[in-house]
C-alpha cells in the first residue's frame, strides 16, 4: 500500500511538473548600416535641391530588443508565447526612432473527444506586428499563415493574422481538416489602403505509402478593401514525396475563380529539400492570391514567388546561410504589377549556451508600373544593408 501511494505521488507531482510553465528571456542588440533609410528611388537628385531631398540617404541604426518566451506543455495541451519588442534608434534622422511590437501564440491540443476526435489535434495561432521598418514589415509574411507583405513606406504598419485548423484521422491513411483564418494590414498612411482577408478551407488527405501522401484542398477567400469587397475560390491538389531520408519533393495544381474577373487562375507550387552531410539546400516556386501587398491594391492579386536557400553548419556552433527570392504581384483587371528581389547572406556563431553572435547582409530591390497604382506613388527603390547582432538568452528553454 505505501508503495503504491508513493508512486501514486510520484506520477501526480511528474505531471504538475509537466504541465508547469517554462520561461526563456533574452537581450540583443544590433548595429546595422543601411544605405537607404527612407526607401526612396535611386537616381540624380531634383532640379532644385530642397530639404525633403531624401534619395538613398544613409544612416547607422542601433537596435535594443528583448525576448519572452513562455511555454506549457501537458500530454494533450501545448501552449507557446512570445513578445519581441525592439527600440531603433537611428544616427543621423532622429524622427525615424521607432518602436516595433511583435507577438505569437501558438496553441495545440489533442484527444478532443471519442471516436475520431480521439486522436483529433486542433491548431490556433495569432501572429500580430507593429513597425515602421521595412525589414520588420517583410518578415512578418514568415508567420503563419504567411501572407506576403511590400512595404512601399516607413509608415507604420499594423499585421495580424489569426487561424484555427481542425485535424480528424479516421484512419492511418486517411483524414479531413477544416480550416480559418483572419488577417488585416492597416497604415498609418492614409494614402495607403487597409486591407482584410478572411478565408475558410477544407480538405483531405491520403497516405499512399510510407513515402507519398495525396491531398485535396478547397477554399474560399473573402476579401475587404476599405469597403470595396471581393470573393475567391480555390481547388488544390498537392503530391508530397519523401524520396529518401535526405530528399523530399511537394508539388501543387489548382485554379483559383475570382468574381469580379470571372475568371479562373491557375494556381500552385512546387518545393524540394535535399540533406547533404553539412548542407541543406531548398528551392521552392509558387503562385497564389492574396490581399496584402502594401496598401497599393485595392483589389486581391496574383503572387508568384521564387525561392531557395543554403544551410552549412560549420562545426557544432556555427552556421552560414545563403538565400534569395523573386516574387511579383500582379493585378489581373489592370496588369499592374509590383517585383521584389532579395538576397540574405550571414553567419550565426553560438559563442556560450546563452550568447549568439551574428552578421548579415541583405540586398533587397523593387520595381513596378506606378502609374496604373491606386495611390500613383513610385514603388521603386532598392537598399542593401549589413547588421551585426549580439543576443543573449536564459531560461528554461534551450536557445
Amino acid at each position: 500500500m505505501a508503495m503504491a501511494l508513493i508512486t501514486g505521488e510520484q506520477m501526480t507531482a511528474d505531471r504538475v511538473e509537466a504541465e508547469s510553465w517554462t520561461w526563456q528571456t533574452g537581450i540583443s542588440v544590433a548595429e546595422q548600416v543601411h544605405d537607404n533609410v527612407f526607401l526612396q528611388p535611386g537616381g540624380p537628385p531634383p532640379q532644385t535641391p530642397t530639404d525633403l531631398d531624401q534619395r538613398e540617404k544613409t544612416d547607422f541604426i542601433t537596435t535594443l530588443g528583448a525576448t519572452l518566451i513562455a511555454r506549457r506543455e501537458s500530454d494533450r495541451l501545448t501552449i507557446d508565447l512570445s513578445y519581441d519588442p525592439e527600440f531603433n534608434f537611428y544616427a543621423k534622422f532622429n524622427d525615424l526612432n521607432s518602436v516595433s511590437h511583435r507577438g505569437v501564440a501558438l496553441l495545440q491540443a489533442v484527444g478532443l473527444g471519442p471516436g475520431p476526435l480521439r486522436q483529433a489535434q486542433l491548431d490556433v495561432s495569432d501572429a500580430y506586428i507593429r513597425s515602421t521598418e521595412d525589414q520588420h514589415a517583410r518578415e512578418a509574411s514568415t508567420l503563419p499563415p504567411g501572407p506576403l507583405n511590400i512595404n512601399t513606406t516607413r509608415t507604420e504598419t499594423t499585421r495580424n493574422t489569426a487561424a484555427a485548423t481542425l485535424l480528424v484521422p479516421f484512419t492511418d491513411t486517411v483524414s479531413a481538416s477544416l480550416g480559418y483564418s483572419h488577417s488585416f494590414s492597416e497604415y498609418e498612411d492614409p494614402t495607403l489602403i487597409d486591407s482584410i482577408e478572411q478565408t475558410i478551407s477544407a480538405g483531405a488527405d491520403k497516405v499512399l505509402s510510407a513515402r507519398t501522401t495525396i491531398a485535396a484542398i478547397y477554399s474560399l477567400h473573402l476579401f475587404d478593401f476599405e469597403g470595396d469587397h471581393d470573393i475567391s475560390q480555390s481547388v488544390l491538389m498537392e503530391l508530397a514525396t519523401s524520396h529518401s531520408p535526405t530528399l523530399s519533393t511537394a508539388i501543387a495544381a489548382g485554379a483559383s475563380y475570382h468574381r469580379d474577373t470571372q475568371e479562373n487562375i491557375l494556381i500552385g507550387s512546387a518545393s524540394v529539400t535535399k540533406q547533404f552531410r553539412y548542407t541543406k539546400a531548398s528551392a521552392s516556386y509558387s503562385r497564389d492570391m492574396s490581399s496584402s501587398t502594401g496598401g497599393v491594391f485595392n483589389e486581391p492579386t496574383t503572387t508568384e514567388t521564387f525561392a531557395a536557400s543554403l544551410t552549412r553548419a560549420m562545426g557544432e556552433r556555427a552556421e552560414a546561410l545563403l538565400a534569395g527570392d523573386w516574387t511579383d504581384v500582379r493585378s489581373e483587371s489592370t496588369g499592374a504589377a509590383l517585383r521584389s528581389f532579395s538576397v540574405d547572406a550571414g553567419v550565426s556563431y553560438q559563442a556560450t549556451r546563452w550568447l549568439a553572435v551574428r552578421t548579415a547582409y541583405r540586398h533587397f530591390s523593387q520595381q513596378g508600373n506606378a502609374t496604373d497604382f491606386v495611390t500613383g506613388t513610385d514603388p521603386e527603390y532598392r537598399t542593401d544593408s549589413i547588421t551585426i547582432t549580439l543576443a543573449g538568452t536564459w531560461g528554461d528553454l534551450e536557445p
